[in-house]
């Protein structure tokens, strides 16, 4: 793994896909140029508030984990432009995710979703959103 975090501290992209992590390594959180971040298929439980060291991100795939909830730092990555968040266990999204201006894509289907912010009106970049297996009753408003 010290090699795939080396690599990538060069090409800007991590893939940590199904290492069984059941943690991100503090490493990770060092590599701020780090455009691409892919933590899909491994057992990560939550996501620490240093995610927000990432400024550079541009794409995050933390689908097929075991994530309840997320931090509201999430927020602070404005330059992403795909959030990778399905299949997990999340019940609410952050309202600070209507601050990700620059997202397209963002996937949140088979979670155990019941409400989603109304935040989520001020993503006027979007044009993927996926919510399918979820516990919804309805949408904001705002969508």
């Amino acid at each position: 793994m010290e090699e795939l975090i080396e690599e990538a501290s060069t090409s800007g992209k991590l893939n940590l896909e199904n290492k069984v992590l059941v943690k991100i390594p503090d490493q990770v959180f060092r590599l701020s140029a780090l455009t691409t971040l892919d933590l899909s298929s491994n057992s990560l439980e939550y996501l620490s508030s240093d995610i927000s060291n990432l400024s550079s991100l541009t794409s995050l795939n933390v689908s097929w984990n075991k994530l309840e909830e997320l931090p509201h730092q999430l927020g602070d990555l404005v330059g992403l432009t795909e959030l990778y968040l399905g299949f997990n266990q999340l019940v609410s999204l952050p309202p600070q995710v209507g601050s990700l201006t620059n997202l397209k894509l963002l996937h949140v289907g088979d979670n155990k979703l019941e409400s989603l912010p109304t935040e989520l009106g001020s993503l006027t970049a979007l044009t993927e959103l996926e919510l399918q297996y979820n516990s919804l009753k309805a949408l904001p408003p705002s969508l």
